[in-house]
């Protein structure tokens, strides 16, 4: 219902977050059933807004729930906290650990992944946008930013939010075998090209954290 009412609360062009949020469960909601979910908003009062939602069967109301939400202006938050960042020395580069893979076990489960930010009005800020650039496939890099665009898990990792998809109960050893391929590898020059590939996305980074 939170999903609900904050997509109603998008397309009312009041951008903002979740300040309370109350459901009241009228009767059982049925599995593999058709549902009607309806959601407008009840008041706008200066920065907050509340939405009412509902869900029914083809018969009866099974949900109903009120949220209040406040406005606010994301691109002056992400402004506030790069002036309160406090610059921290980064240490000098590592390279025994050197693999982070991401491996989950979920191929057949209900998982979707996306960036909401634009959906919901917020701004990606430059750091951001460079750690979608080394993650994200080139081709999915525009949907993915600028489009919100839902990917299920199978996509997901064509995409470039996954590395692999693995049965369940294998994740943990497939993950293992990756960090023993990767400390199979010369350590200086595997640091050394990694460092190169990264360079000025770490660069537009510390520009923008202050660093």
């Amino acid at each position: 219902m939170d999903d609900l009412l904050g997509e109603a609360q998008h397309l009312a062009k009041r951008p903002g977050v979740t300040a309370k949020l109350e459901v009241k469960y009228r009767d059982a909601t049925p599995l593999d059933e058709e549902l009607r979910l309806e959601a407008w908003v009840h008041e706008e009062r200066e920065r907050r807004t509340i939405i009412h939602g509902t869900c029914h069967t083809r018969d009866r109301l099974t949900v109903e729930a009120t949220g209040l939400f406040i406005a606010v202006d994301f691109e002056a938050m992400h402004s506030r906290m790069r002036e309160r960042w406090t610059p921290r020395p980064l240490p000098s580069p590592r390279f025994e650990e050197t693999a982070v893979k991401i491996t989950l076990d979920i191929q057949d489960a209900p998982f979707e992944s996306s960036m909401t930010e634009t959906r919901m009005g917020m701004l990606l800020p430059p750091w951001a946008l460079e750690l979608l650039k080394a993650r994200i496939n080139p081709t999915n890099f525009v949907p993915v930013v600028t489009q919100s665009k839902v990917y299920d898990p199978g996509a997901a990792a064509s995409a470039g939010f996954l590395d692999e998809i693995v049965a369940e109960g294998e994740a943990i050893q497939k993950a293992l075998e990756a960090a023993a391929g990767f400390a199979a590898l010369p350590e200086k020059a595997y640091g050394a090209n990694k460092l190169c590939t990264r360079t000025t996305g770490i660069e537009v980074m510390k520009a923008d954290l202050g660093l």
